[in-house]
């Protein structure tokens, strides 16, 4: 059986009335009508929790109870809602409507089964769906008879809320041979969302590693919840021979909604032991000697020391956290010391993982962190936003549907600020630390989207906050195609010209003796002497 296939089977009602919850089972084999059947509306966002769906079958009934399987033709996965018998059956019926929850389906099921992607959001894709009605009692079956089976095919679309996400891995490293449960978070994962692990600098997936394995519990009992949720996977990696070294991790939706994620997770060397102290401030414009930090192990590479930060906020990229070590030096083959610039980091409690990358291996510290610390004096303030075309009067707009750059003016930023919005409206897709007084960030408005302003604010990787910058951005309407151009002619009640031309037609000589302009500013001929 493909891993990524779940069963589930789960009970709801679907009548003229009813209510459904969505699980998961492989789909019957059965005989029915092809594209006999209607589902109306024929599509669901996997975010919506109480979807309605009106089901319109030719031979399928459903005064006893139905079930309808949604197979995946593009993907595999399956779900299937499976309907009691209707206790007041009056008449034959061939339609019935049900209530679908497209979200997260984790406990509230009485799950049995285990397997990959259990929880979570329904994956997104095209399904076919296939309607089979129930029987009912003997006598029930004399005046209403049950069963039939109706069909479509490729008539049901599940999408996702927007694209996947990866923003880190705990624990971001293991060591060749071990097995361990690893988290994934991000954004707009679905059941059965795939983690591949890249070999460096390629797109082609280690095959030496194993990502997909359901989690255990320490007693090594197959978790029935917890798996995976639109902002967390949780899945079993089993490392066997892989070279050290780092990875890019793919997590890859069923429909193709793929995100990467740069170096996230790590094949370690013997493992670091301990750093020579365990944090700093990011106080900027330090005056002193940048921060030295030793590292030591059992068997330490000789390579570049770095402070790798382990998630990736605000829109800010993982690599761009992270504290690369210079003037490397002292190397013994159990520790290495480095120099590090702490001023303007990304502030955090235990956010940094001490690594060694060489040519001829890797360390990482899992059991040391390092912790910059923003310093107490230092709050950021937002003052105002600008964009970078500062063409008058326009700075601060943002039109309906429209993307554009801008520039967060204020104090005591850090990297890997965050940047809000109130009321919603307005997504920020990237924040670029350029400053301690100047962050950059690119904002799109949906559209439509009411109109007017928006206040913003500033937090940071510790989650201090900003003051609130009422009125910071403008939300504007959508320019408007102008109107054709119109031209206003006055009245002349009456412009006569007199004028005594003739012209031949057709043998005859014909005389214009006036020419009228009327208010329309239409000419009016009188035409005589015709000869």
């Amino acid at each position: 059986m493909n891993p990524h296939v779940r069963r589930r089977t789960v009970a709801g009602a679907l009548t003229a009335a009813g209510a459904l919850v969505v699980g998961l089972v492989v789909a019957p084999s059965v005989l029915a009508a092809p594209n006999a059947l209607s589902i109306s509306p024929s599509l669901a966002v996997n975010t919506e929790s109480a979807k309605t769906l009106a089901f319109t079958g030719r031979d399928a009934t459903f005064q006893y109870g139905a079930t309808a399987v949604f197979t995946g033709g593009n993907i595999p996965a399956s779900f299937s809602v499976t309907t009691p018998a209707d206790q007041a059956v009056t008449a034959r019926r061939t339609s019935g409507s049900a209530t679908v929850n497209f979200t997260d389906l984790s406990s509230a099921n009485n799950d049995t089964d285990s397997g990959v992607g259990r929880d979570g959001p329904v994956d997104a894709g095209t399904y076919g769906v296939s309607v089979t009605g129930k029987s009912g009692n003997p006598v029930q079956e004399q005046a209403f008879p049950g069963g039939g089976n109706d069909t479509c095919q490729s008539c049901f679309l599940v999408t996702s809320a927007g694209p996947v996400a990866v923003s880190s891995l705990t624990p971001t490293s293991l060591r060749p041979n071990t097995t361990a449960n690893v988290t994934v978070t991000g954004n707009n994962f679905e059941r059965g969302s795939i983690i591949e692990l890249l070999l460096p600098g390629t797109t082609t997936v280690d095959t030496t590693i194993t990502t997909n394995l359901p989690p255990v519990n320490a007693d090594a009992t197959t978790q029935f919840q917890g798996i995976t949720t639109r902002t967390m996977l949780q899945r079993q990696f089993k490392i066997a021979g892989a070279a050290t070294g780092p990875r890019d991790v793919r997590v890859r939706n069923l429909d193709g909604n793929t995100a990467t994620c740069a170096g996230c997770f790590n094949i370690a060397g013997p493992t670091l032991t301990s750093i020579s102290r365990p944090g700093g401030t990011n106080e900027p414009g330090q005056t002193q000697t940048p921060t030295p930090i030793t590292f030591n192990g059992s068997a330490v590479v000789n390579g570049t020391p770095a402070l790798e930060f382990i998630a990736a906020p605000g829109g800010a990229s993982r690599s761009s956290l992270t504290i690369i070590g210079t003037n490397v030096r002292d190397y013994t083959g159990t520790s290495i010391t480095a120099d590090f610039d702490l001023s303007n980091a990304a502030p955090g409690d235990n956010a940094y993982q001490p690594v060694v990358r060489g040519d001829d291996g890797f360390n990482a510290c899992d059991v040391c962190r390092f912790t910059v610390t923003q310093a107490a004096a230092r709050v950021p303030t937002i003052t105002s936003m600008d964009s970078d075309t500062a063409t008058a009067g326009i700075q601060k707009d943002i039109k309906q549907g429209e993307t554009k750059d801008f520039f967060v003016t204020g104090t005591n930023f850090s990297k890997g600020a965050a940047l809000s919005f109130t009321p919603a409206g307005l997504t920020v897709t990237s924040v670029d630390f350029v400053n301690p007084e100047t962050l950059r960030t690119t904002v799109t408005a949906a559209n439509p989207t009411p109109t007017g302003g928006r206040d913003a604010v500033v937090t940071l990787t510790d989650t201090k906050k900003s003051n609130t910058c009422t009125g910071c951005v403008n939300v504007a309407a959508n320019a408007s195609p102008s109107p054709s151009a119109s031209t206003t002619r006055s009245a002349t009640p009456t412009a006569s010209m007199t004028a005594s031309p003739s012209c031949p037609v057709n043998g005859l000589t014909v005389r214009v003796n006036t020419q009228t302009v009327n208010a329309t500013g239409l000419a009016s001929v009188t035409v005589s002497g015709a000869s």
